[in-house]
């Protein structure tokens, strides 16, 4: 069955790393996160996944975010190059806080 509709008032609010374990729940959360990692205005890249984000997965996130972050937070995040971060921002023309 599918989620109940009030878990996607919920998604915007989480951060990456939460998205990623809530998509471990059950099937149906896992296709639900799958299709839509990037659901809000703002992507918060913390421990622990922000030892494995790189400037590949963060053009993976600027694909599908299609243009909706507005508020980027990479907190520690060292494998994230300028040249990494210049992509994104560049794939997110609304976003107005790195």
């Amino acid at each position: 069955s599918s989620p109940h509709e009030g878990i996607f008032f919920v998604l915007p609010y989480l951060h990456l790393f939460e998205l990623l374990s809530m998509a471990r729940v059950c099937k149906s959360l896992r296709d639900c996160v799958k299709e839509d990692i990037v659901p809000g205005q703002k992507l918060v890249v913390d421990a622990p996944i922000r030892y494995r984000l790189s400037d590949d997965r963060l053009a993976e996130l600027a694909a599908k975010s299609e243009g909706r972050v507005q508020v980027l937070a990479l907190i520690n995040c060292y494998n994230v190059t300028d040249e990494g971060l210049l992509t994104f921002v560049s794939s997110n023309p609304q976003i107005t806080e790195v």
